[in-house]
């Protein structure tokens, strides 16, 4: 008598990386470093959560996880055409990040500047008790 086992498709495993946004796993950064730790454990779901973590990279603005992603999938797979930079996509990604980096220290440098004229308006803080002589 043969014993016949079953054994799962790695397809199945891959799909389940591609959930839609709906979900219950968080989005965002946290996304991206299970898909990432997924990638670097898991030699059979390497290329799936590889190009499932560049998609939620690309979906934010840190150009430098998804330049690790890429680079990633270019070590495990070089000839998958995922495994090429988005230059534009990098370019226009870091110019929208220096522009907001500006705004938020011109930001920051107006309130502490009004921070420092508010403590000079008030003053010393006087002593709540009067001292007893």
């Amino acid at each position: 008598m043969s014993r016949t086992t079953e054994v799962r498709s790695l397809p199945l495993l891959g799909a389940a990386l591609c959930r839609p946004e709906t979900d219950d796993r968080p989005p965002g950064r946290t996304r991206f470093d299970r898909l990432f730790l997924i990638a670097r454990c898991s030699v059979p779901l390497c290329i799936d959560a590889l190009k499932a973590a560049i998609a939620e990279a690309k979906k934010g603005r840190d150009t430098q996880q998804y330049r690790e992603a890429v680079e990633c999938l270019r070590v495990a797979s070089p000839h998958d055409p995922d495994a090429i930079f988005d230059q534009q996509w990098l370019d226009a990604t870091d110019k929208v990040n220096r522009v907001e980096l500006n705004r938020l220290s011109v930001e920051l440098k107006a309130y502490k500047n009004n921070l420092v004229k508010e403590s000079i308006r008030v003053g010393p803080a006087a002593p709540l008790l009067p001292r007893a002589t």
